[in-house]
């Protein structure tokens, strides 16, 4: 991918997920300078973000300016690979990312691009990260940070259990700042920035995760803005209470209204020797981007669109052994069909070589592909004796 390309998809995370901030050359100020400087303003615009969702504001809100090293050393923590996320073992297990990828790096890299962030009721502002942008950025960063505040204060925000209802929440929330701070700025006769979503023609691992991070602020806007016009605000905060399930929803907002639920499949049985290390529901963008990274966006969009729930199991034989086990539901045999073709495709393009009519490999890992009406079963491991006791 183009290097100067990926720095403006960078720059539009930053104006996605966090806004941005100020018109005047920050550096000459201290921390503490700042703090007053910004908090008479910040004051200013949460008040009227307040008015404007219609929500109580907090009572002890404050403004703290960090810097960038002070954000690298308490937000980048990350993780070890000893200790690494299922999340990041089921990357590595589709092939998604090399097995020298770091999570860690990764997060790094994520945290690098934060430029104001809240907590609770405190809003963070990276002092030294706030060069040459404009006022109505200023605002933008401002409103959008309230509503997360007013968010923080007002709902009761669930903690799903599967990483496809986190991404769904996720959306709601960085929705709901996004449009929020966007009327914000209406409302002030500013234009908002435009949007568009980013379909990169091709990517590499990293951009893939980057991706799959980045779904709230691909989708949860038009997902807001599509429950406001179905009944305004009101229905927005009452979403807090019965937040979108999964990324078919949010990406599809008639089926949230709709009440459109999905199935919840079973997993074949797996022998002793394996220890389950946990199970997780992956969602129709996360098969979109897995696709998209080897064989496009227009075949990978079409192949999801017919998602119906999944269910991912990961295990570990405790030598080094891996064993994943996707199980894929679709709508009809037809959406089915057009997947196992898609994700068959995508495997060729990784670098597969066939050993069998459900069997390749991919260095050392193998994969076995099974379909079965509308259900097609996805085996990923190192160790091949694996797949003949399962298949």
């Amino acid at each position: 991918m183009d290097k100067r390309a990926f720095t403006l998809i960078i720059l539009a995370v930053i104006a996605s997920s966090f806004t941005i901030g100020f018109t005047i050359s920050l550096l000459q100020h201290t921390p503490q300078t700042l703090e007053k400087k910004y908090e008479k303003l910040a004051h200013e615009v949460l008040a009227e973000t307040s008015r404007l969702r219609g929500l109580p504001p907090p009572e002890n809100f404050e403004v703290k300016a960090v810097s960038s090293s002070w954000v690298l050393k308490h937000w980048a923590s990350g993780e070890s690979t000893s200790s690494e996320s299922l999340e990041w073992k089921i990357y590595r297990a589709l092939l998604l990312v090399p097995a020298e990828s770091s999570p860690q790096e990764f997060e790094t890299s994520w945290v690098k691009l934060i430029i104001a962030a809240s907590s609770g009721e405190t809003l963070y502002i990276v002092w030294d990260r706030m060069e040459n942008l404009s006022k109505a950025e200023l605002l933008r960063i401002l409103a959008h940070e309230s509503t997360h505040i007013l968010q923080y204060v007002n709902f009761d925000q669930p903690q799903p259990e599967t990483y496809d209802g986190r991404q769904a929440l996720a959306a709601l929330i960085e929705g709901d700042a996004d449009l929020t701070a966007d009327s914000f700025l209406e409302a002030k006769g500013l234009k908002p920035p435009l949007r568009q979503l980013y379909r990169p023609e091709k990517f590499g691992y990293r951009d893939a995760v980057f991706l799959l991070r980045y779904f709230p602020y691909q989708y949860g806007e038009s997902f807001v803005a599509y429950l406001r016009s179905h009944g305004g605000w009101k229905l927005v905060n009452e979403a807090y209470s019965n937040p979108p399930r999964s990324a078919e929803q949010v990406m599809h907002p008639e089926k949230y209204l709709e009440g459109e639920e999905f199935a919840e499949p079973e997993t074949p049985k797996i022998g002793d020797s394996w220890v389950l290390l946990g199970e997780d529901r992956l969602g129709e963008y996360f098969i979109q981007v897995y696709l998209a990274r080897w064989i496009g966006w227009d075949e990978a969009v079409q192949a999801s669109e017919g998602w119906n729930g999944d269910k991912a199991c990961y295990y570990e034989d405790g030598d080094g052994g891996f064993l994943l086990v996707w199980v894929t539901m679709w709508d009809s045999s037809k959406d089915a069909k057009e997947y196992l073709e898609a994700l068959t495709h995508a495997l060729g393009e990784a670098g597969g070589v066939k050993v069998s009519a459900e069997l390749w490999r991919i260095g050392e890992t193998y994969m076995a592909v099974k379909s079965s009406n509308d259900k097609v079963t996805l085996i990923s491991t190192n160790r091949v004796e694996a797949l003949e006791a399962i298949v």
